[in-house]
């Protein structure tokens, strides 16, 4: 014999609330939602949905970052309504067992717990702040920067001096939110209180800024310019290396002349040369086609028959001391009475050799030239043909022309780093022309096709091929500057952002683009669209400094940066601390100049705020532009008096879990035997009989 108890008593649940016929259509309908939202379903519901969010948001903040993490997951109203489920679910699960048994205290502990930590975070989303503030050394700042809060921030600028006309800034709030727009969205930030008008019409996230090449309109100045692809095959190599593969923008390919009429770069071991000439009889291209010899300058000049001839004079190398045994020669050019005199090397200034070119240094020759008892005139041979051969000074009468016309073959100095030379022409009728030479000389050269490729070496006793192709040449171009969007990717941080704007005043619309700060520069970089890069907006009697910053605010005390300390591992620049020595003042407090040590374990607390010790950066020298020993602390301030409630609210949720795992086990706990005779009892049936199974 087995004795058991009926299935309806074992299964038997204690009740909850009121019966239902107690109840009205209201009530029931009330009641039935009720023990819905108290509901294991829904419990069950709201944690699997909040896990995979919460796995998809991991996911998600990896790729885009957690700028965008926070605005398209957690501040969204899905996620707060989902939320909003889960709090319901807990409160209503506690209170529809009111009033609770002992054994039922580790459950209302940790309900109570984690309701306290989800009306913690929504206390903290609308109480809570923080910020930022920088310091630099000597100065003081009570200013408050709102990282979350990003403006366009523009000042008046006296138009003759560039300076700010007072103070006052216009802060035009700009929330873009967390990913590039899409064509066509255009925002109007400015007031129409406001002097002038700003629109916007791009937003890039994370930005890199590269170069736009296009063909110059009809009245536009422009410069050519061309885009070269290089191909280069290592021996035994199953393919060419494009020696532009990292360029990921395109820009790097494209070479664009100043007024000199040359640009000049070293890619892959070969220096890379384009230039334009004027050459209307065809003199210089057959020159740069069949150079002469290096070290040589070649007169083209008419004898006394009118007959065009030329003549090679190689230039003696320097001495001993530093002086070429040619320095003050004259020779008489053949067939002619022309005289020429050799004064030596000459150069123009480094710098703008330079910027203009590329080029390290400008190599020429100077030599004083005469026709029969005529006066000396200065002609000069230059390693570009862009440069003319004469130079009228100031003193030469009026109609004064070149007497010969120079052309000098200067070999570039080759060594381990520096393979070959590939030099690239066009001439006034838009003709391109090649000429390749390494330390054997001239290897290549002759017309070029755009889009054609062009092979330079390569051959049986060459075991490196280089192959080299002009994709697009602009005989006239224009180049501006710009803002492409930048995926940061896995683990590559947020990127800085960037937008396209326009400004109007009194009729005038100008465009440009303004980047974020990136780091911790105090005022970003402005970049027109058209233009050098500049921080000022003229519009001739009205000029603006336009940044893209954050909002701020301003704190109700100030900090001094008396001293900042920082400390690196031993042998590297890897900071290990850094310390900041300020003075606080608090005049409502009564606090003045107190000294206070921030460290990076040790906040500042005062009035409610904390001050963390965030980073760090060192300054410029405005004259050398080198660090000059200054540095700018950057403190990160919160303002946060939920910390309190929300450590509450975990303690409990421990506190409640250890209780239900002890009081489930120990000696609080009869299996629910009392709750069965209470529900029996309230029901007024009898407590079931004991079951007789007969033993077969």
């Amino acid at each position: 014999m087995v004795q058991g108890t009926s299935k309806s008593a074992s299964q038997g649940q204690p009740k909850h609330g009121p019966p239902p016929e107690e109840l009205g259509p209201v009530g029931r309908v009330f009641w039935s939602v009720y023990r819905f939202l108290a509901s294991l379903k829904l419990a069950v519901v709201c944690l699997l949905s909040l896990s995979v969010v919460l796995a998809y948001a991991t996911s998600f903040e990896s790729e885009y970052g957690a700028k965008a993490s926070h605005q398209v997951i957690y501040q969204s109203w899905w996620f707060g309504i989902l939320l909003a489920f889960l709090g319901a679910n807990i409160f209503c699960a506690a209170s529809i067992r009111f009033p609770w048994k002992k054994r039922q205290l580790g459950f209302v502990v940790t309900h109570a717990g984690l309701l306290i930590v989800l009306l913690a975070s929504v206390l903290t989303k609308w109480i809570c702040y923080e910020g930022s503030v920088w310091i630099k050394e000597g100065s003081s700042s009570n200013d408050l920067i709102d990282t979350e809060a990003p403006a366009l921030i523009v000042r008046d600028l006296d138009s003759r001096t560039g300076k700010p006309v007072n103070d006052k800034s216009y802060v035009l709030p700009f929330r873009p939110g967390a990913f590039a727009w899409s064509p066509g969205r255009v925002e109007t930030l400015s007031q129409k209180r406001d002097p002038f008008k700003v629109r916007v019409s791009r937003f890039l996230p994370a930005s890199i800024g590269r170069y736009y090449h296009a063909r110059a309109e009809d009245g536009q100045d422009g410069s050519p310019m061309i885009a070269l692809d290089m191909k280069v095959t290592p021996p035994n190599a199953s393919r060419p290396i494009d020696v532009f593969e990292g360029d990921i923008q395109d820009s790097e390919k494209w070479f664009v002349v100043g007024r000199i009429g040359r640009r000049v770069r070293e890619v892959g071991g070969v220096q890379v040369v384009f230039q334009t000439f004027q050459d209307d009889d065809g003199t210089k291209l057959a020159d740069f086609l069949n150079p002469p010899p290096p070290e040589t300058a070649r007169f083209r000049y008419q004898d006394n028959q009118g007959t065009t001839r030329t003549h090679d004079w190689a230039i003696a190398d320097e001495g001993p001391h530093g002086e070429s045994a040619d320095l003050g020669k004259t020779i008489n050019l053949p067939e002619s009475d022309i005289e020429v005199k050799y004064e030596g090397p000459f150069a123009l200034p480094a710098s703008i050799i330079q910027s203009q070119t590329g080029d390290d240094e400008a190599h020429g020759l100077k030599f004083q030239v005469r026709r029969g008892s005529g006066p000396w005139l200065s002609h000069y041979g230059w390693w570009a043909p862009t440069m003319p051969s004469f130079l009228p000074s100031e003193s030469a009468p009026a109609g004064t022309k070149a007497l010969v016309q120079i052309s000098y073959s200067h070999a570039p100095h080759f060594d381990a780093g520096l393979r070959g030379q590939l030099e690239i022409t066009a001439s006034a009728d838009g003709r391109l022309h090649h000429r390749y030479t390494n330390r054997e000389g001239v290897q290549s050269s002759g017309p070029i096709e755009v889009g054609k490729e062009v092979a330079v070496t390569g051959g049986p006793n060459r075991p490196v091929t280089m192959t080299f192709a002009v994709t697009d040449h602009l005989p006239q171009g224009k180049e501006t500057f710009g803002f492409v969007l930048l995926n940061p990717g896995k683990g590559k941080g947020e990127g800085v952002p960037a937008i396209l704007a326009e400004m109007t005043v009194e009729g005038v619309t100008k465009s440009f683009w303004v980047r974020g700060p990136a780091g911790l520069e105090s005022k970003p970089i402005v970049y027109p669209a058209e233009g050098p890069p500049r921080a000022a907006i003229d519009f001739g009697n009205r000029a603006y400094e336009v940044a893209y910053g954050f909002d701020q605010s301003t704190l109700p005390m100030t900090l001094e940066l008396v001293d900042f300390d920082v400390r690196f591992d031993r042998g590297t620049r890897n900071p290990k601390s850094f310390t900041s020595k300020v003075l606080l003042t608090d005049e409502a407090r009564g606090v003045s100049r107190k000294p206070v040590t921030i460290t990076m374990n040790e906040p500042l607390i005062h009035g409610g705020l904390t001050f963390y010790q965030q980073s760090y950066q060192e300054l410029e020298d405005p004259r050398t532009g080198r660090p000059g020993g200054a540095f700018m602390s950057v403190l990160h301030v919160r303002y946060d008096p939920i910390w309190v409630m929300m450590y509450f609210g975990c303690f409990l949720v421990i506190i409640g879990t250890f209780l239900q795992f002890y009081m489930r086990a120990g000696v609080f706990t009869d299996g629910g035997k009392k709750e069965r005779e209470w529900a029996t009892r309230r029901d007024g049936a009898k407590a079931p009989e004991p079951v007789v199974v007969p033993t077969p």
